[in-house]
């Protein structure tokens, strides 16, 4: 009898094992934090979850410079997601964590480190230039190569050395590090460059321009190569007024009707826009995996901005509906220019201020500017070194600085019959270009040099 117990004892204790052996594992359950991007005042997080049931809450705790926390529940109804934190402080580290919290469980994540950037400084001093004779003398565009090779282009009409009318405007005004040289262009025999609205520079001696058609320039002689007509193009309005490329196997060229062509280091292709608004500008991230666009219509209402991660531009958002309001975290006002510095991020420039948005933005932006209403002067142009050094320039000679954390409007430069159509800004050198409206038959064209 005791045996058989024994038995029993022996086969009910391997039964027991057996069934923990074919208990279900683990459910592994976690959170993990990674840093994407940071500005003087700002970071984005990616939070990963792992086995969590969804939708659920989390807690994110934020450890400051000084050592106290706050923390902010979220809610979560996706298994990854993008975290946006603000109101940070510039050129200070954080630190995060997320935890999540049951009635019988908590789980943390990695703790994660976000150091912002520092600002630059608004500390710029001005020097002024005017170009023209006689006739509207416009410069449209500008590139920076470095302190001395500065290139203005646009349509410059000048006496001649014996004081007459010269007939044959001169395209591009070239800064040398003390002085401007203007300067004729010719293609094919003898056939002059009238006037030149785009430039973009892969270095000194290898120059696309834009003024209708494109051309490309070694940088130092009177003529050009004629690479791209807009004979080419389907619509007979159709133009190429600005472009922007980072190697010559991958050149954008836009402008008016809606006219968008690319370059992939053999031929140009015509690519579809999906629209017939005039565009007013192109760029593209350092590594052209993402390239915008934007622009609106002069006689009715639409605003628009594009996108190409390759192939033709699609639409990445119709502002339309918001094309004459001015809010906070909706891209709106008149889409006037695009900047980015990575592919993460674009700025859009508007008639309402400047947007920072998300590379994915269907119109979801935060709003940059130093008033509740519009700018002092309509920007045509934004460009920086950076998210904590871009520029924008406009009417009234209005030009903005903004430092990741405040702007600067340089008072100083005000003048209404002023309008500047293009900035550029690098290291710590800003030209701006336009012209200023003396009379219907006479309006010189400016330059603005600023270094800090």
């Amino acid at each position: 009898m005791r045996k058989i117990i024994v038995y029993l004892l022996v086969i009910s204790l391997g039964l027991l094992l057996k069934a923990c052996d074919t208990t279900d594992p683990p459910d592994n359950k976690s959170l993990a934090l990674k840093l994407e991007d940071v500005s003087c005042t700002e970071a984005w997080i990616e939070l990963t979850t792992t086995n969590l049931q969804l939708p659920t809450t989390i807690t994110l705790k934020q450890t400051n410079p000084t050592g106290d926390t706050k923390s902010q529940i979220l809610n979560l109804n996706t298994k990854d997601s993008l975290l946006y934190i603000d109101s940070l402080l510039p050129n200070q580290t954080y630190r995060f964590q997320a935890i999540s919290q049951s009635t019988n469980q908590s789980i943390k994540s990695n703790e994660i480190t976000a150091a912002t950037i520092d600002t630059t400084s608004h500390n710029f001093t001005w020097q002024n230039f005017s170009f023209g004779d006689y006739n509207p003398s416009t410069l449209f565009d500008v590139a920076i190569i470095d302190e001395n090779n500065i290139l203005a282009v646009g349509e410059i009409y000048l006496n001649d050395s014996f004081g007459n009318e010269d007939p044959q405007p001169y395209s591009i005004a070239k800064w040398n590090g003390n002085n401007w040289e203007p300067k004729k262009l010719f293609y094919d025999i003898n056939l002059i460059v009238t006037s030149i609205r785009g430039i973009i520079v892969l270095s000194p001696y290898n120059i696309y321009l834009a003024g209708g058609s494109i051309f490309h320039w070694d940088g130092n002689s009177s003529t050009v190569e004629l690479v791209y007509s807009r004979l080419n193009l389907p619509d007979p309005n159709g133009t190429i007024e600005k472009i922007w490329g980072n190697s010559n196997s991958s050149i954008y060229g836009v402008g008016n009707a809606g006219s968008c062509v690319f370059y992939n280091g053999s031929s140009w292709q015509i690519i579809e826009s999906g629209t017939d608004v005039d565009l007013l500008d192109v760029w593209g991230s350092p590594d052209g995996s993402v390239v915008w666009a934007c622009g609106y219509y002069r006689d009715r209402p639409g605003t628009f901005l594009l996108r190409s991660t390759g192939g033709n531009f699609e639409m990445a958002y119709d502002g339309t509906s918001n094309e004459f309001k001015i809010l906070q975290d909706t891209i709106s006002g008149a889409m006037t220019s695009v900047y980015t510095l990575n592919e993460k991020r674009i700025f859009v420039c508007s008639t309402s201020g400047v947007y920072n948005a998300a590379s994915n933005t269907n119109g979801n932006g935060k709003r940059l500017s130093f008033t509740p209403g519009q700018f002092p002067g309509l920007p045509y142009r934004l460009r920086g070194n950076g998210i904590n050094d871009l520029t924008i320039a406009g009417d009234n000679s209005f030009i903005g600085h903004y430092n990741g954390y405040s702007w600067k409007n340089f008072e100083e430069l005000f003048a209404s019959d002023i309008r500047l159509l293009s900035v550029a800004q690098k290291g710590d050198l800003i030209v701006a270009v336009g012209y200023q409206y003396l009379l219907p038959w006479y309006s010189p064209g400016i330059i603005y040099i600023g270094r800090r």
